[in-house]
């Protein structure tokens, strides 16, 4: 959740990219270009934070999950509905 996220330093640094309907915040570092973290249009109140991104603990491994962007819809239902 948002209220839950704290970013500690780098704010100044940081440069956002909405897409068509500015719904989802992409964070971006404006010297380099990497994407930070973003809020995600199919639930802007959650911030997901790239892994290469965090400073300690390091995450131990990451799960490579395909996804359909074009059908991005059906492609949550179906994600929601594994989760829950």
């Amino acid at each position: 959740m948002t209220k839950d996220f704290k970013l500690l330093r780098g704010q100044d640094a940081l440069t956002t990219y909405t897409f068509n309907t500015n719904t989802a915040q992409h964070k971006f570092c404006s010297k380099c270009g990497v994407q930070s973290f973003y809020h995600p249009r199919s639930n802007p109140d959650s911030v997901a934070v790239m892994p290469h991104c965090i400073d300690s603990p390091q995450p131990i491994s990451v799960t490579v999950q395909n996804f359909d962007g074009n059908n991005w819809e059906s492609s949550m239902e179906i994600e929601t509905n594994f989760l829950s």
